[in-house]
């Protein structure tokens, strides 16, 4: 199965998505920046090319990187081969990882694999995220409901202790749905500050995914979308409607 998708996770047809988040917000050492711009470049070429050398083992090193961007783009560069069960032990391992948007983009690069141990999440890209606090603190900005926001967006900038500010950013895109934290307030370990509905674009490309490898037990999570929900284009409406017919249609086959 060939990609349309582009490096925004913008998907032109309905083949397997394979997006790579666009890269928002704070300002970041340059070097894995220059990776990730190397990887668009040579990666492409390579496979035009038809051999990857010793390139496999590379990738799957930039997996294991403590650089978030990094586990990103080489979840969406496994992808792009998926005949390989060294890229696909990756991507399994990425499922794992501490950052959403890792494993989403892990588990788009899994559908082309054929591989429904993306199904659990694609599923949660359906979903609301919900952000919780990893230490104690107390609000001095934060965001209210209904705002949008991208992926490395400020939602709440608190103060640790006397003159120590830190800030909580949004790790997915999406909108604001729920804000439990406001100007003033305290909060403790693990309590729950915000929650941050989907975006369109990571629900249209989870609809897609779950076009290949979802199954019936899915299909109510589909079907929302099949309606029209706040923050949703047409689009996704759209693809919802035609992902449900590939799982019935998957369904009646097995019968």
């Amino acid at each position: 199965m060939q990609t349309a998708a582009n490096k925004n996770g913008e998907n032109s047809d309905d083949s397997p998505p394979n997006p790579v988040e666009r890269m928002t917000g704070r300002r970041r050492a340059p070097w894995p920046l220059m990776l990730v711009a190397a990887l668009f470049i040579v990666v492409p070429f390579l496979a035009w090319y038809g051999t990857w050398f010793g390139f496999y083992p590379r990738v799957v090193a930039l997996a294991g990187s403590p650089e978030t961007d990094l586990r990103m783009t080489a979840a969406w560069v496994m992808g792009v081969e998926h005949r390989s069960e060294e890229f696909r032990a990756a991507l399994r391992r990425l499922l794992a990882d501490s950052e959403p948007i890792v494993r989403r983009n892990a588990a788009l690069a899994l559908v082309r694999f054929g591989d429904a141990a993306s199904r659990p999440e694609l599923l949660a890209m359906l979903r609301a995220f919900e952000v919780k606090a990893s230490t104690e603190g107390t609000a001095m900005t934060a965001l209210s409901v209904g705002t949008p926001v991208k992926r490395e967006s400020l939602l709440v900038r608190y103060e640790l202790k006397p003159n120590m500010v830190e800030e909580v950013r949004s790790p997915l895109p999406g909108r604001v749905e729920q804000a439990f934290v406001k100007q003033g307030d305290q909060f403790r370990v693990e309590d729950r500050l915000f929650v941050i509905g989907p975006d369109a674009e990571q629900v249209r490309d989870a609809l897609i995914g779950l076009s290949y490898v979802g199954d019936e037990s899915d299909a109510a999570e589909v079907e929302r979308y099949t309606q029209s929900v706040e923050g949703m284009h047409d689009g996704v409406k759209t693809q919802a409607v035609q992902t449900l017919a590939a799982i019935k249609r998957r369904a009646g086959q097995r019968q």
